[in-house]
């Protein structure tokens, strides 16, 4: 693999609830996606510092989820930089 190589190593997800009324309601998106992070650098053995970029859809896009997205590749041990 060269370092330019696009290489899709996990795809999860979190569970499935109503939106705004379901059992996850309280729980933050940086929360979520923090499990999330590490169960992908878990099960794909990749190690944080040699992922560049990291790609996450939401069903409910609003301004703040690149910063949730942020704080949640922190909280899984991704590096700064």
């Amino acid at each position: 693999v060269l370092p330019e190589d696009v290489v899709i190593v996990s795809a999860l997800r979190t569970p499935i609830t109503k939106a705004k009324r379901g059992g996850l309601r309280n729980v933050p998106a940086h929360a979520l996606l923090t499990t999330v992070l590490q169960a992908t650098l878990k099960n794909s053995g990749v190690p944080a510092q040699d992922i560049s970029d990291v790609v996450v859809g939401t069903a409910l896009g609003d301004s703040q989820r690149a910063a949730q997205c942020r704080i949640a590749m922190f909280l899984a041990g991704f590096p700064e930089s």
